[in-house]
C-alpha cells in the first residue's frame, strides 16, 4: 500500500526586530521616500492571512497591484466592489486590501492588492498590464474602469508590476513558502507609514479579508 505524503501547507514566517514585525518593503524606500515602517500591524496581518486562504484554497491564485487616481475613497471603493461582482461571475476567486493614501503627485490615490484565481482561465483575461485604448474584448478590469468612467471620467487604474519580478503578478502556490513570503512582503506596501492620511479611515478590504484574523 503506497502512503500518500501530505505537503505541509505555506505559512508566512515575519521577520522581526525584537517583537516588532518589519518587512524590506517598509523599512526601505527610495531616495528621501523612506516608507517609515508598518503603519499598521492589524492590516497586514490581515493581507498575509488573505494571501495564505488563498494559497491554501484557491486554483492558480495571483496577487496583483492596482493604484486609482482621479477620485475619492467612496469612488474607489465602488469601483472595486463591481470589479470584484464581475470577477465573480465570471468565476474567479477574488479578494483584495487596500489603502488610502495622499501625495503631491498622485493626490488622493488608492494602493489595491488583489488575488484572484482563475482556475484554468488566463489571468490576462481578467487584469492585464496591456494597452487597452482600443482593445475590442477588453479584461475584465478595463470593462469595470469604463463603466465607472461614465459616472466619473477623471477615475484612472494602472497595474502595477512588482519590482525586479518576471511577470505583472506574483503567484501563490499551496505549499511554496517562497512563493507566499515573497507576496506578503510586496503585499506590506500598503501597510507602509509614508502618504498615509493623518486623519480618517484609510484602510479598506473585500469582505472575507476584512473579517479574516491571522
Amino acid at each position: 500500500m503506497m502512503i500518500q505524503e501530505t505537503k505541509e501547507l505555506a505559512r508566512y514566517v515575519p521577520q522581526r526586530r525584537g517583537k516588532k514585525w518589519i518587512t524590506k518593503v517598509t523599512e526601505g524606500g527610495i531616495g528621501d521616500k523612506y516608507n517609515g515602517g508598518i503603519h499598521s500591524l492589524e492590516s497586514f496581518q490581515k493581507a498575509v492571512a488573505m494571501l495564505e486562504h488563498a494559497a491554501h484554497t484557491w486554483r492558480s491564485p495571483r496577487l496583483f497591484h492596482l493604484i486609482l487616481t482621479g477620485a475619492d475613497a467612496d469612488q474607489y471603493n465602488a469601483f472595486l466592489a463591481e470589479f470584484c461582482r464581475m470577477l465573480r461571475r465570471a468565476d474567479v476567486d477574488a479578494e483584495y486590501v487596500a489603502c488610502i493614501e495622499h501625495d503631491v503627485i498622485k493626490r488622493l490615490h488608492m494602493h489595491c492588492f488583489i488575488v484572484i484565481g482563475t482556475k484554468d482561465k488566463k489571468p490576462s483575461r481578467f487584469i492585464t498590464i496591456a494597452n487597452e485604448a482600443d482593445a475590442a474584448k477588453p479584461s475584465t478590469l478595463q470593462q469595470a474602469l469604463r463603466l465607472a468612467q461614465v459616472a466619473c471620467p477623471a477615475l484612472m487604474v494602472r497595474v502595477q508590476r512588482p519590482a525586479m519580478h518576471p511577470t505583472v503578478y506574483m503567484e501563490l502556490n499551496q505549499s511554496n513558502n517562497h512563493f507566499l513570503n515573497e507576496a506578503c512582503e510586496w503585499i506590506s506596501y500598503y501597510a507602509k507609514v509614508r502618504s498615509k492620511p493623518l486623519s480618517g479611515r484609510c484602510y479598506y478590504a473585500s469582505k472575507r479579508a476584512a473579517r479574516t484574523s491571522h
